[in-house]
């Protein structure tokens, strides 16, 4: 019988590289998503308050829906 001692070293060091690829790669992705988070957000803006229904609480411009 032989000795599997180097088979068995080569594949440990193969799933170390892979698991370490797999690694880098989830925490690029995840750091891609933060970055393309923070983009599509405003910055530095509050949400709008809440707005009135009553008549004329329209912004400039719009017409009721009465009037079109």
């Amino acid at each position: 019988m032989e000795d599997a001692t180097d088979t068995m070293r080569g594949l440990i060091i193969e799933l170390s590289n892979l698991n370490r690829l797999i690694m880098n790669a989830h925490r690029d992705l995840e750091a891609f998503k933060r970055l393309n988070y923070r983009k599509a957000k405003p910055a530095g803006k509050a949400p709008m308050p809440y707005t009135s229904k009553r008549a004329g609480a329209l912004p400039p411009g719009d017409q009721p829906w009465r009037d079109l």
